[in-house]
C-alpha cells in the first residue's frame, strides 16, 4: 500500500513538471513569436527608411543636375549678354562718330 502511495505520489509530481514544462515552453514559444513579429517589424521599418532614403538621395542627384543645367545655361546667357553689350557699345561709338561727322 506504501508502494501504491508512492507510486501515485511520483506520477503526480511527474505531472505537475510535465504541466509545467508544456506551461514554460508555450510561454518561450510565445516570446520568440512575439520576438519574430518585433524583428519582422524592425526589418519592415528598416527597409521602407532605406527606401525612402534611396528615394531622396535620387532627389538631390535630380536636383543637382537640374542646378549644373541652370548653371550652365546662365553662363551662356550671361556671355551672350557681355556680348551683345560690346556691340552695343560699339554701335554706339559708331553712331556718335557718324553723328560728329554728320
Amino acid at each position: 500500500e506504501d508502494a501504491v502511495r508512492e507510486v501515485a505520489t511520483i506520477r503526480a509530481e511527474s505531472d505537475k513538471e510535465r504541466k509545467a514544462n508544456q506551461l514554460t515552453i508555450l510561454r518561450l514559444e510565445e516570446e520568440v513569436n512575439s520576438t519574430k513579429r518585433q524583428t519582422d517589424d524592425v526589418a519592415n521599418i528598416n527597409k521602407e527608411e532605406h527606401e525612402v532614403r534611396m528615394d531622396l538621395e535620387n532627389q538631390i542627384k535630380a536636383l543637382r543636375d537640374q542646378i549644373k543645367t541652370h548653371t550652365t545655361e546662365v553662363d551662356r546667357i550671361r556671355e551672350e549678354r557681355d556680348d551683345l553689350l560690346d556691340k552695343n557699345a560699339t554701335l554706339g561709338s559708331q553712331v556718335e562718330e557718324h553723328d560728329a561727322v554728320a
